[in-house]
């Protein structure tokens, strides 16, 4: 008696059984109590047995309903869309793509995830078919990602099953369904293709290049025979239920894990990637920023937001997390936004991981000046690896494309880079009796940015502040930190139009640091020095262009020998200085190695210190 066919290479083997004078009773207690413990509820002895096996053997079963099936089952894909009733009650519309079990009514069941409602087995049933299968578990992983339907059987079979156990599944329910619900069977049609094993050509020096542990052919022949591989030679034959043992450095893993690794050589990290995090993350800290860990995926619109080149996910598990983040401003954020719904109406977050971008993308990583320069400078990463879909069938290749798929309209390699973001808004400190509130500003994401990079070995005197920033930022009230050509790090207000894509109604100020940017130098550890002789603490007031920025001056001056930690403590506009300049008065410090310094020392240093900024900026010292 003919129960089933295949008319589809996607599944290898079906295989069904007919029973008769079958009862839906209720099932034994160590069934309940498995199915319990696994947090399935019991339903009826039919129903409960394939749950049971798809646990015990990870072989999933499906039972029908026999008398209300039309004609023989079969395992194949629709020509044309077909709608499709689960046994949910929720209506989909299959595709070509999908495996299907279907009678001579039409597609009865999605094959590998869920069966349908027209056939589902009741209290009344007393004839069924059980069903055991193999499916291509990339064609399934396809079909749920599609439908949005999770289940058991998609689980297993998306994974990879055990095809050998196929039969014995089925087999074992056959014994408990008759045994504790009577019946007999009725009829049996087994449709199975011979089982492939693959073959993997091994290199036993492979072992030694890639960890630099040295086994005896024979101790790695032991290793892999008590995995359940044979090995012949230079071939070896993986079994079957090891679905993730497909290339040669596959059992490069199993050995080094089996033999432990402890037996890995110990081996000095380069220099930069020793980045010194623990110390950054105990500064940046100290400073009242809480720590985040966020999810490295976005919504696309947010990720618009900070860059318009996005690297998508082919496949992913919401619509809500489809785009991997440009910046961990975009987690920040969301976490901001998240503490204000609950009436947190200020605080600072910070995050150390990674951003992902598109390399050969001009408007890379949104900022204005799109140069190949600047691209070069922040786009140091690991390549994303290439999916190889190997020497598949046309058929098979069209039912997973959508699942496998590589986009092809991407304009650049996906890279990632190492960084560290942090985030402030409202207040900066509590309210309080003695001091006054104010709102955070751009100065306080300066000087978080400053303390990071002072953290990373960096001082102020050894960057260069310009306003090449990201669309993302406040065009007036941002910067960005450089050396050279390398960009550093951003900080600023965050734009206006980026919060209210949030929905953020406080001021947000941001900054962000690009540790694989630091130099190499900056991480070497720099003696202490204690000098006793005595400094001197010096200021001067300059006229200048209300246009010239003094980061610049101070810069110039803190090259100046003896001269240390130069800063801006005031500036002046208004009577007395002309409607085009300005007023800036620079304090520094003075401090001798070799001997004290005399007032003409002193009063030398100054002028030349004087008749460098005129003569470079014209600035005149304020009378």
């Amino acid at each position: 008696m003919s129960l089933c066919a295949i008319d589809t290479p996607l599944c290898t083997q079906l295989l069904c059984v007919k029973i008769t004078g079958v009862k839906a009773v209720e099932s034994p207690d160590f069934i309940k109590h498995r199915l319990k413990s696994a947090g399935i509820n019991p339903r009826n002895l039919l129903v409960d047995v394939t749950n049971y096996i798809c646990l015990d053997l990870g072989q999933p079963l499906h039972v029908y309903d026999a008398d209300a099936i039309k004609g023989p089952l079969k395992a194949c894909q629709l020509k044309t869309d077909h709608p499709f009733k689960t046994l949910d009650d929720i209506t989909i519309t299959l595709t070509s793509s999908d495996i299907v079990i279907a009678d001579d009514s039409g597609p009865i069941g999605l094959a590998g995830i869920m069966g349908g409602l027209s056939t589902t087995v009741r209290n009344t049933t007393n004839a069924i078919i059980l069903e055991a299968a193999v499916f291509d578990a990339v064609a399934i992983a396809g079909s749920g990602q599609r439908h949005n339907i999770n289940s058991n059987a998609r689980a297993r079979f998306e994974r990879g099953i055990d095809p050998v156990m196929t039969e014995v599944a089925l087999k074992k329910a056959i014994d408990l369904i008759v045994t504790y619900g009577g019946g007999a069977v009725d009829a049996t049609d087994y449709h199975k293709t011979p089982i492939k094993k693959r073959v993997i050509v091994w290199d036993p020096t492979l072992m030694e290049t890639r960890t630099g542990v040295i086994l005896s052919q024979e101790k790695m022949t032991a290793i892999l025979t008590r995995l359940g591989c044979t090995v012949f030679g230079n071939e070896i034959t993986v079994p079957t239920w090891r679905h993730d043992l497909q290339i040669p450095v596959d059992l490069v893993e199993e050995l080094l894990r089996i033999t432990g690794y402890d037996a890995l050589p110990t081996q000095s990290l380069p220099p930069k990637a020793c980045i010194p995090q623990t110390s950054i993350l105990t500064d940046v800290s100290s400073l009242g920023f809480q720590e985040c860990v966020t999810l490295s995926f976005t919504t696309q619109h947010k990720a618009s937001l900070f860059s318009k080149t996005l690297v998508e996910i082919d496949n992913p598990i919401s619509q809500d997390l489809s785009t991997m983040k440009p910046s961990l401003l975009c987690g920040l954020l969301d976490t901001a936004k998240h503490n204000l719904n609950y009436g947190q109406e200020q605080g600072a977050f910070y995050e150390v991981g990674k951003r992902y971008f598109l390399t050969e993308a001009s408007d890379f990583p949104g900022v204005t000046d799109s140069s190949a320069s600047r691209v070069e400078a922040v786009s140091t990463g690991i390549q994303e690896k290439e999916l190889d879909p190997g020497s598949q069938e046309t058929l098979r290749q069209q039912s997973s494309q959508e699942f496998r798929k590589v986009r092809e309209d991407r304009p650049g390699q996906s890279e990632e880079t190492r960084m560290m973001a942090g985030l402030r808004y409202g207040q900066y400190d509590d309210r309080s009796w003695h001091t006054l509130t104010r709102s955070v500003d751009i100065f306080d994401a300066k000087a978080d940015c400053l303390a990071a990079l002072k953290q990373l070995g960096l001082a102020d005197n050894q960057v260069q502040l310009t306003r090449d920033v990201p669309t993302y930022y406040h065009p007036q009230q941002s910067g960005c930190f450089k050396q050279g050509k390398k960009i550093l790090g951003y900080f600023g207000t965050i734009h206006p139009s980026v919060l209210k894509a949030y929905d953020i109604k406080k001021i947000c100020v941001g900054f962000e640091v690009f540790l694989e940017n630091i130099p190499v130098s900056a991480f070497k550890p720099k003696s202490f020095v204690i000098n006793d002789l005595q400094k001197t603490r010096l200021d001067l007031s300059f006229m200048m262009d209300r246009t010239q920025e003094a980061g610049p001056i101070c810069q110039l001056i803190a090259k100046t020998p003896l001269v240390q930690d130069v800063s801006v403590f005031d500036v002046y506009t208004g009577q007395g200085i002309p409607e085009d300049k300005k007023a800036v008065a620079i304090q520094f410090i003075v401090q001798p190695t070799e001997k004290n310094l005399t007032d003409t020392d002193i009063q030398n240093l100054m002028q030349g210190i004087v008749q460098t900024v005129n003569t470079k900026f014209n600035a005149t010292l304020r009378a």
